[in-house]
């Protein structure tokens, strides 16, 4: 099947990042919506693509967020833009309840991945939770590609995760996004972290002999402050400060590279 640039293009962001809306694939591309939304319909007709809408309230409809099917996974390869780990949901993706949090997380990822390019820095890994393996029909193994155990019984996952090479030093990203005011809910997954952490079970997931650096995205300023005053006050928390790091959505998109701050207002250093 034959398709032009752009519309290659769009696929091969769809691929590799599994959902984007219009807006998000102008960041990607510098292409005016108007044209996007041209080609992306074009692609729907062809069944290359599909997209969910959100009704936010009564009145007013979210943007749609788009993804690939099977067939528009088959032309990335018929053209040969070929990838590891094209991404095609696994199921019926569970898009509409989780919209504004996938929204956002998404923003969150191209922004950290096109950082680590400017940088010449290799991105190695990328998973997201939304990312499947195994199977429910067959098998009953069903499981997110960024699940971390934290004993026989119990395991988290983050949102994302990330693996970079630079120099021939690999460094290991969690990342976490935060929509809403809730910090006790971020408390108890950084807790999580921290155990993990502490267990060394992160590194042995993902095979890096490395502790990761967390990444945590606030929604609201407010929260984000809330959550380190927390543990700026909690000594067990002391020790493990130089892997977490903190910013606001609003600053990861106006500049990724200075957004990031641990408890004690140190910058992270990408590499």
């Amino acid at each position: 099947m034959l398709i032009n640039d752009i519309q290659g293009i769009i696929l091969s962001h769809l691929g590799f990042y599994g959902y984007l809306t219009v807006s998000q694939l102008k960041r990607l591309t510098g292409k005016s919506l108007g044209y996007l939304r041209q080609q992306l319909a074009i692609l729907s007709q062809r069944k290359l693509i599909h997209s969910y809408h959100v009704e936010v309230t009564a009145k007013v409809r979210a943007e749609n967020i788009y993804h690939l099917t099977e067939a528009g996974k088959a032309v990335l390869f018929e053209n040969d833009k070929i990838f590891t780990d094209i991404r095609v949901p696994i199921g019926k993706p569970l898009v509409v309840q989780d919209y504004s949090h996938r929204k956002a997380y998404q923003s969150l990822c191209i922004e950290l991945v096109e950082l680590f390019r400017s940088k010449g820095i290799l991105l190695t890994l990328f998973a997201s939770y939304f990312d499947k393996t195994g199977n429910n029909r067959k098998d009953a193994n069903l499981s997110s590609k960024t699940k971390i155990a934290l004993s026989e019984n119990s395991f988290f996952m983050p949102d994302g995760v990330m693996i970079t090479t630079f120099e021939n030093k690999r460094s290991l990203y969690l990342l976490e996004l935060y929509n809403g005011r809730d910090t006790i809910r971020v408390l108890q997954q950084l807790s999580k972290h921290t155990l993990a952490i502490s267990k060394g079970t992160p590194g042995k997931t993902f095979d890096i002999n490395a502790n990761p650096f967390v990444l945590s995205s606030f929604e609201y300023e407010g929260c984000k402050d809330a959550v380190i005053k927390k543990l700026q006050q909690n000594e067990r928390f002391t020790p493990m400060k130089q892997f977490f790091f903190f910013a606001s959505q609003q600053d990861v998109l106006k500049d990724c590279v200075n957004a990031w701050r641990n408890i004690t207002g140190d910058p992270l250093e990408f590499q």
